[in-house]
């Protein structure tokens, strides 16, 4: 059924624009299935091949390969274990022991062997200082550590039994798999509702639900709602149903030896719980509110460089890709890219458009911000 939200009549609103969008809906849901299931399936398997080794300082100690396969070639050394670094958890490291970045980058760049054991000798001593008597918790995929985090990290909060819940309760409400992520910091799944709607002229969209969590303390445990244009399927990614951060302790560490595996999962269960009653509230309520903000965006007209300004300065996009941003914003004038008005919301779609060229957290932080531009 197609939900008008203008002065037209249902029977001028369900005509070829509907067709057309149902074909293209039918199109994403095939493609979609496939790629969730391949997507979950990489989760699973990723849980199941995944270590957790907490580490005392004197176990820390580092090393440079030129074979690693990582841009640094920064390894870890723990225990007897000789461990890759991804850019993330060698990020974490650092953090931790306190050393910048740009320090590390700078050494790396001196080819003479002064430099690289400056390096190395810095990392472990401020390890060892960082960490004093605690440990770190190494969470380790074959040979590479995919995060570096502090011992009071929750790991009774893992993933694959919340993303369990996510998908078979989306499945119960009528929700289709649509689309799938697993990136080096993150796991995003996508479920959409089969109903169209049509908040402006010249646009039908389709919403449903997100989720996106991180085992590699990227980010908190998020459940969002999100909207597709059926256009060219623009996806945006807003209003958080859930947020649940990775952070605090809820046992000491002396707990661990006596602590029963049905203690943890209980964690686990609590926020499966509450994932089960945000899906399973559906999408009606969200999406009318939604497709409001979309009329309103539809006709507010928007200062694009001061926009994406904002947006640089966040972190969110490159100097190159606000010049991007601004001149398809500028330039396109096909309605099945873009929307005609400059308006705000033709902003976000520029932003969900570029989205589908960029991949993992580039492509989430994108269609973020598009949603961002509507919901204020």
């Amino acid at each position: 059924m197609l939900y008008h939200h203008d002065s037209k009549t249902y029977e001028e609103a369900a005509s070829d624009a509907e067709r057309r969008a149902r074909a293209k809906m039918e199109e994403i849901l095939r493609r979609g299935r496939e790629k969730a299931r391949l997507t979950m399936e990489g989760i699973s398997e990723e849980y199941e091949r995944r270590q957790d080794i907490l580490a005392p300082a004197p176990a820390i100690n580092y090393r440079i390969d030129p074979a690693a396969s990582t841009a640094s070639q920064i390894q870890a050394k723990v225990g007897n274990r000789i461990l890759n670094l991804t850019d993330h958890a060698l990020g974490q490291a650092l953090t931790r022991m306190g050393m910048p970045r740009v320090y590390v980058d700078r050494l790396r760049r001196i080819e003479a062997p002064w430099a690289e054991a400056l390096l190395l000798t810095s990392m472990k001593k401020l390890t060892d200082h960082a960490v004093g008597v605690d440990r770190l918790l190494f969470r380790v995929v074959g040979d590479t550590v995919k995060g570096v985090l502090s011992s009071a990290y929750r790991r009774s909060l893992d993933a694959t039994p919340i993303i369990q819940v996510f998908m078979e309760e989306g499945l119960r409400s009528g929700m289709v798999p649509v689309d799938g992520v697993n990136t080096e910091t993150r796991y995003h799944l996508k479920l959409l509702h089969d109903r169209l709607y049509s908040p402006a002229p010249h646009e039908v969209i389709a919403f449903g639900f997100s989720l996106t969590t991180s085992d590699y303390g990227a980010g908190a445990l998020q459940i969002q709602f999100f909207m597709m244009r059926l256009w060219c399927t623009n996806f945006a990614i807003g209003e958080n149903c859930l947020r649940e951060i990775h952070i605090g302790r809820r046992f000491k560490p002396e707990d661990e030896a006596v602590l029963s595996q049905r203690t943890y999962d209980l964690d686990t269960e609590t926020v499966a719980s509450a994932v089960r009653d945000i899906l399973s509230e559906g999408i009606d309520r969200r999406a009318d509110s939604v497709c409001g903000l979309i009329a309103d965006a539809n006709e507010k007209r928007i200062d694009v460089r001061v926009a994406l300004e904002g947006f640089r300065k966040r972190g969110v996009m490159t100097k190159e890709q606000t010049r991007t941003a601004e001149t398809l914003f500028e330039n396109v004038t096909d309605i099945t890219y873009l929307p005609p008005e400059r308006s705000a919301w033709r902003l976000s779609n520029v932003l969900s458009l570029m989205a589908q060229n960029q991949a993992g957290d580039k492509k989430l932080d994108l269609e973020e911000a598009a949603m961002e531009l509507i919901t204020g």
